[in-house]
């Protein structure tokens, strides 16, 4: 990482910013500002968010403000929380992006190069995530999703498809039925593609385990979060990835978990072939490098779990930039249009690769007058 500018100040104000993209759907950012002219952005969205989150991010923030800060004084900060606990771990995910983003604007760089990456002609390339703009939530319905994403060229298509199944269910219900039956659509619709699914964590271990076979007929590539991510679970983590493997699939997980002594684990364990830091919960630019480092040299891939808004999307691009891009990168495919105008300037069409913006810090900036829900 380049080393640090010592004209980073105080922290001395800040924004909290909601937007509502859908039902389902709320993106959060924090600004902050300090004394030398500076400002940083965040994201801290996420589904199980409490009603009062922002509430929280105001007394947690309001606390840093008016102390020297920069990311190296986080460090203080950060061994006082509980980094198993995802809200502590978001909120402080957020203050350590918008940090950091101070810190590579009064370095005059931008954010990617800030964490160490020199080659400005890397791309990144993303894959589609359909299932958030799957409103239909029938085969035809992620079919229809699939080929739009097609269209505009991604190879990589990854499905949320078993909604409704719980560890308590058997693979005989109806919600695994359909979640088959979304699976053939979707791989019919795209040919000879890369199909990835994401299970959400809804699987007990001999259900998913008893399920691979099946899951294998669709050719699936990728198999995100079958089962819950505790050290409990460890063992059938492993029996999973090692099926998994024989069947064709690569395992991929750990999207929640934040620091590498949280990640260390599963890894030295061999339970996952590829781990997902979410730049929102992981701790921030620091803890993913490190986690994905760690990994890398383990022999474990890294792939940037990315899902939300804007701002995460950019950090999330900076901070796989700065591990040299070696998976294909999440990207929330035509969830809603706000995702392009929220910024300014405006984000580029979703494509299968980004090129990496050239401005200071993230490269792009909240636009404060189309934030309003």
């Amino acid at each position: 990482m380049t080393k640090m500018d010592s004209r980073v100040g105080r922290l001395v104000d800040f924004d909290l910013k909601e937007v509502r993209i859908s039902e389902k759907t709320i993106w959060r950012f924090v600004i902050l500002y300090d004394d030398m002219g500076n400002s940083g952005h965040g994201e801290f969205s996420y589904d199980a968010a409490p009603n009062n989150i922002l509430d929280h991010a105001n007394s947690f923030i309001s606390s840093l403000t008016h102390r020297p800060m920069n990311v190296d004084s986080l460090s203080d900060i950060a061994v006082e929380l509980d980094f198993t606990d995802l809200q502590q771990a978001t909120l402080f995910s957020a203050v350590e992006q918008a940090m950091m983003e101070i810190e590579a604007k009064a370095a005059h760089l931008p954010l990617w190069r800030y964490l160490g990456m020199s080659n400005v002609d890397i791309e990144i390339p993303l894959y589609a995530n359909i299932n958030r703009r799957t409103v239909d939530r029938s085969p035809e319905g992620f079919a229809k999703s699939a080929a739009k994403a097609v269209a505009s060229g991604f190879s990589w298509i990854k499905i949320a498809p078993f909604d409704g199944v719980s560890p308590a269910t058997g693979n005989q219900d109806q919600s695994v039925v359909d979640g088959l039956d979304r699976i053939r659509a979707v791989r019919e619709q795209i040919g000879e593609r890369f199909l990835m699914i994401d299970c959400h964590w809804r699987f007990s271990p001999q259900h998913i385990l008893d399920l691979l076979s099946e899951l294998s007929k669709s050719q699936i590539c990728w198999l995100e979060c079958p089962i819950a991510e505790s050290l409990d679970n460890l063992g059938d983590a492993v029996a999973i990835r090692n099926s998994a493997n024989a069947h064709g699939m690569r395992v991929a997980g750990l999207e929640t978990h934040a620091m590498w002594e949280h990640f260390q684990p599963f890894i030295e364990a061999n339970a996952y072939d590829v781990v997902m830091p979410d730049i929102k919960h992981c701790g921030g630019y620091r803890a993913f490098l490190d986690i994905a480092r760690n990994a890398m040299n383990l022999g474990v891939g890294v792939s940037a779990h990315n899902p939300t808004g804007p701002i995460a999307h950019l950090a999330s691009l900076h901070a796989t930039a700065a591990i040299g891009a070696p998976e294909p990168m999440e990207v929330q495919f035509d969830e809603s249009p706000r995702f392009f105008d929220l910024t300014e300037p405006a984000q580029p069409p979703l494509a299968p690769s980004f090129r990496l913006p050239s401005g200071t810090g993230l490269g792009a900036r909240l636009a404060g007058q189309k934030l309003s829900s």
